[in-house]
């Protein structure tokens, strides 16, 4: 089911305009009912700011008859069938305005200082929550369950459309808006703008910095595709040299990275390091001059027609820097180990504190590789095994019972000829954070 959102507007001073989206025209006196015909959604849905009209019986009411008394005026047809398909739903405002008066569902009108008529309008003052006005929104979205979700955001109070969107962008949904600046001549046409890419963008910048500060590259928004697709042979030359760089920067060494580090290979992640410093110091150096590019965009005409290229995306990118550090392998799993316990991946953790001063040890005995049949390994390992087990006993029993998803003999499960599984023993989330969070680390 596809649903068209709008936020109600003040329509009593709007005027009939050409309204075009892909090269589609309508003409009529507001984006939502132009939004309407071109889409032909399955179902019109009023968000009605209580700050709009007051009527004693039915705002909504109100509301309706104030679009088709305006469509009345301007001698347009059509909108009372319009206004009978649509569904109504008041939502929360906030702010000082001042709200149409009704009477039993009729907009009341009177004469001003210069006695011409206009509508009667009564003070509103109210004060909420913005996160109580999303909430409310939410709900509405929420409930409706529509396939696909249309939201024009042409009208509305700063506060309405922003949180509008906001909601929306956790829907599978489409932004609208019609940029109308003064009152446009009677013959005006005013382009439909879609903002899709703008929530889209803000979105893929936030998945790519949770990504970097999670450890989970599942969650990175990999860009490389569009920035493959950059043409910088139509730039100006200092532009070209910026772009053919960026166009050429491997995201997949990033998203590579922390492949290896969710999975547990950080030998692999501790080598991809340097190179991954470079790539970001360059990465950073080609953002700073983007950003110049941008900010004094009358100089650089060329870019206003760029749509491949989303700064905060490669802003987002060089989140990765923090878990970069100087210092040799062993200095830079340590510190892996204190990103592990950041990210809350505890089986990693655990993992590499048990291995890890086994490696430490080799080193300090003049190298060695991890191989039973090495006898400097097995020499360090015999060491570190028994002294955790005599100190630290509770990090090779939460390992293993980690590293086994509870199927470990230090878990004790017992299976029954029907195939239930009964624990031995219990262990809870709570036991094993405040273990990890509270182990003295200095025996590394």
């Amino acid at each position: 089911m596809k649903c068209l959102f709008y936020i109600a507007g003040d329509v009593s001073n709007y005027s009939i305009i050409n309204y075009e989206l892909n090269g589609q025209t309508q003409n009529t006196f507001f984006a939502a009912h132009a939004l309407y015909n071109l889409f032909k959604p399955d179902k019109v849905i009023v968000l009605l700011p209580d700050s709009l009209v007051k009527d004693n019986v039915s705002d909504e009411e109100c509301y309706k008859n104030l679009v088709i008394n305006r469509a009345k005026e301007l001698n347009f047809a059509g909108m009372e069938e319009f206004m009978n398909k649509v569904e109504i739903r008041k939502i929360p405002n906030v702010g000082i305005a001042s709200a149409i008066q009704c009477e039993n569902g009729a907009p009341k009108k009177e004469k001003n200082k210069e006695g011409r008529e206009v509508l009667k309008r009564l003070p509103y003052n109210e004060k909420r929550s913005p996160i109580f006005i999303f909430n409310a929104i939410y709900a509405i979205f929420k409930d409706e369950a529509c396939d696909e979700y249309l939201v024009d955001l042409t009208h509305g109070t700063n506060v309405l459309v922003s949180i509008v969107m906001n909601v929306g962008a956790l829907f599978n949904a489409k932004f609208y808006s019609a940029p109308v600046m003064g009152m446009p001549g009677k013959d005006s046409i005013v382009n439909i703008v879609e903002l899709t890419d703008v929530v889209q963008a803000t979105n893929d910048s936030l998945m790519i910095r949770s990504s970097i500060e999670n450890l989970d590259e599942r969650y990175f928004k990999d860009y490389s595709a569009k920035l493959r697709r950059l043409n910088p042979t139509i730039f100006e030359e200092e532009e070209k040299k910026v772009l053919t760089r960026v166009k050429g920067t491997d995201v997949n060494v990033v998203i590579n990275f922390l492949w290896n580090i969710r999975n547990g290979f950080i030998v692999n992640a501790v080598k991809s390091m340097n190179e991954l410093k470079n790539i970001i110091n360059q990465l950073e150096e080609d953002l700073e001059k983007l950003k110049s590019f941008y900010k004094n965009w009358e100089e650089h005409k060329n870019f206003q027609g760029e749509t491949l290229l989303v700064l905060s995306d490669l802003d987002s990118t060089l989140k990765v820097k923090d878990l970069l550090i100087e210092g040799n392998d062993l200095e830079k799993l340590n510190y892996l180990l204190d990103l592990y316990i950041k990210a809350s991946i505890y089986d990693k953790a655990l993992s590499l504190a048990r291995e890890l001063p086994v490696a430490i040890c080799l080193n300090k005995v003049g190298g060695g590789m991890f191989d039973d049949k090495n006898e400097k390994y097995k020499h360090c390992n015999e060491i570190v095994t028994s002294y955790l087990r005599l100190r630290y006993s509770g990090l090779m029993e939460f390992r293993n019972t980690l590293m086994h998803g509870g199927l470990s003999t230090d878990m004790k499960p017992n299976v029954d000829k029907d195939g239930n599984i009964t624990p031995g023993k219990i262990v809870t989330k709570n036991k094993i954070e405040d273990f990890v969070n509270n182990v003295d680390q200095s025996y590394i």
